[in-house]
């Protein structure tokens, strides 16, 4: 038994992390594997249950692709990752290389002011919201011992660079996971399901994500930074 598994089992029973159940569980590594290139970092695990755990593939799978482009180029290892992982999910995905193909051609204001005619890719906003609601939903679990309400509202942001956040914050130290993931979090005291990440990926591409007053918090902001949506079970 490997050394995550047996920390797992000293835990005694565990429920599904999404919905709670406690039948038919299975392990559920977080984040999923098909996420990382290469040789995989020491993976977190938690549990879920059958549906829940078969109803993400298609949605971890269809996140690569656009976790390469948002992350760009620039190093070697983007380049890789994007050659191991992402050419071979859309070679088998003839729909979603039809959707990343379709792009449109946008005026965008670059960096020095120039307005320039660019191909702009667009991103799924209800995928992105289906995969960071999974992921904090895990996290959360595995950082805190409990399930996070599933009325709990959860909301995130791109942001240009999330370390200029870190100085406002007391964050829990979070864990690296190669150079594919890495995270941080903060929970408020007083409110369990108030709770704080950020999710780097790909030493690149920055998101901050927030539950409860948290996700609050973000809906409300007037910072430049995108906010594309947010998940709330009443809806």
């Amino acid at each position: 038994m490997g050394e995550a598994k047996k920390k797992m089992a000293a835990l005694g029973p565990r429920p599904c992390v999404y919905c709670g159940a406690t039948e038919n569980l299975t392990d559920e590594h977080c984040p999923p594997k098909v996420w990382f290139a290469g040789r995989k970092p020491r993976m977190i695990i938690v549990r879920a249950c059958r549906p829940c755990n078969s109803a993400f593939s298609t949605d971890d799978a269809e996140f690569v692709p656009y976790l390469s482009i948002l992350a760009g180029a620039g190093e070697p290892y983007r380049y890789d990752y994007w050659r191991q992982k992402s050419v071979p999910i859309l070679r088998s995905n003839r729909k979603l290389l039809a959707r990343l193909g379709d792009m449109k051609r946008r005026d965008i204001v670059d960096e020095k002011g120039q307005i320039r005619n660019v191909g702009v890719v667009d991103f799924p906003d209800a995928l992105f919201l289906r995969v960071m609601s999974r992921l904090v939903r895990a996290l959360y679990f595995f950082n805190y011992r409990s399930i996070l309400p599933a009325e709990t509202q959860i909301a995130y942001q791109f942001v240009p660079d999330i370390r200029a956040l870190f100085a406002t914050r007391g964050l829990a130290p979070g864990r690296q996971m190669g150079e594919t993931f890495s995270y941080f979090h903060q929970r408020d005291p007083e409110d369990a399901t108030s709770s704080w990440w950020a999710f780097v990926f790909l030493k690149a591409h920055f998101w901050q994500v927030g539950t409860g007053r948290e996700a609050e918090k973000l809906l409300q902001s007037e910072t430049p930074h995108r906010i594309i949506g947010f998940v709330d079970p009443s809806s």
